[in-house]
């Protein structure tokens, strides 16, 4: 799975279930706790990047587990390029280096704490990940959440 496009797979998974469970979108919104509209804009591809509490409410209202929405179609993978990664780096402004600080300190410690070795390269691109994600989505503030995530799918 690429690294760089950490994309929950709802465009596969979500639809297939709510059709197997003979229910609408609307529906499931409403037993997830979303506000209307929201599951729809992330299968519309509206919304690219869900919240973690919106993850876990749809999973739990389709009584998945939340692994099973980041979990990719293998005829759908795809390596990363070089050029990607190389495009993405070059795009992150680091302006807020104590968040930047704060995103590679939790990912060292947790792969400390889980005597995990990881290779340089996917370790900095979940680390920029951490970073871009905690700009856009948290406000400049560190999702430990979102690291927490991120980290137990991407080192199961």
């Amino acid at each position: 799975m690429d690294l760089l496009n950490l994309s929950i797979h709802f465009k596969n998974i979500i639809p297939a279930k709510i059709k197997d469970l003979n229910m609408s979108v609307a529906q499931v919104e409403r037993l997830a706790g979303l506000k209307r509209g929201v599951l729809q804009k992330i299968l519309g591809g509206y919304t690219k990047n869900p919240t973690v509490n919106t993850i876990k409410a749809v999973a739990e209202a389709l009584n998945l587990k939340v692994e099973d929405l980041m979990t990719q179609d293998s005829s759908s993978e795809r390596n990363t390029t070089e050029d990607e990664i190389q495009s993405f780096s070059k795009n992150i402004a680091i302006d807020y280096y104590d968040l930047l600080e704060e995103c590679f300190v939790y990912v060292l410690a947790y792969l400390r704490n889980n005597n995990i070795k990881a290779k340089s390269e996917p370790l900095f691109q979940i680390i920029l990940k951490l970073y871009d994600h905690s700009l856009l989505k948290n406000k400049k503030c560190f999702d430990a959440e979102y690291a927490k995530l991120l980290l137990s799918y991407y080192f199961k």
